[in-house]
C-alpha cells in the first residue's frame, strides 16, 4: 500500500509544473521582435511622409507667395522665373505667368508654378492660378456708369 501512495504522489507533483518553458520564452521573444519591426517600419514611414508634405507645403508657399507679389503690383506682371531655391528638404524652381483672360476684359490671369524633386529623386510640380480683374466699378481710372455699366456686362452677361 506504500508503493500506490508514493507512485500517487509523483505523479500529481510531475503535473503541477512551476516556471516557465523555453519554447514560451521563445515565442514571447519572436511575438516582440515583430511588433518592434513593424514599429520601426511606421515610424520610417513616417518620417518619409512628413518629408514630403514638408516639400509640398513649402512650394506651396512659394507659389503663393510669387502671385501674390503679382497681385500687390499688377504693373510688375511679366512672364518670369527663378531656379534653385533653397528650402528645407528640396531646391525649387519657380515660373510664373501673366496672361489675358479670354471672354473678360481687363482680366489677366497669374499662374505660378513650382518644380522640384523629392527624395526619391522624381520630380514633383504645384501649379496655382488666379484671376485678377481690374474693377472700374469701384472707382478705378476711367470709372463712370457707362464703364460701370460694361464691366457688369462682362461679368455676369447682358
Amino acid at each position: 500500500m506504500i508503493r500506490s501512495q508514493t507512485s500517487i504522489s509523483l505523479q500529481i507533483s510531475l503535473s503541477r509544473q512551476t516556471g516557465i518553458s523555453l519554447i514560451e520564452i521563445l515565442m514571447v521573444v519572436l511575438i516582440i521582435s515583430v511588433g518592434m519591426t513593424a514599429t520601426a517600419k511606421f515610424q520610417g514611414d513616417l518620417l518619409r511622409a512628413g518629408a514630403t508634405t514638408q516639400a509640398r507645403t513649402q512650394a506651396l508657399v512659394h507659389g503663393q507667395n510669387a502671385i501674390e507679389g503679382l497681385l500687390i503690383n499688377p504693373s510688375n506682371g511679366t512672364n518670369g522665373h527663378k531656379n534653385n531655391i533653397a528650402g528645407v528638404s528640396a531646391a525649387y524652381d519657380l515660373l510664373w505667368e501673366v496672361s489675358p483672360f479670354a471672354g473678360l476684359s481687363n482680366t489677366h490671369q497669374y499662374t505660378a508654378t513650382v518644380r522640384w524633386h523629392d527624395n526619391q529623386n522624381q520630380e514633383q510640380s504645384i501649379k496655382l492660378s488666379t484671376l485678377l480683374y481690374i474693377d472700374f466699378m469701384q472707382g478705378g481710372p476711367g470709372a463712370d456708369d457707362s464703364v460701370r455699366i460694361q464691366a457688369t456686362c462682362d461679368l455676369f452677361g447682358c
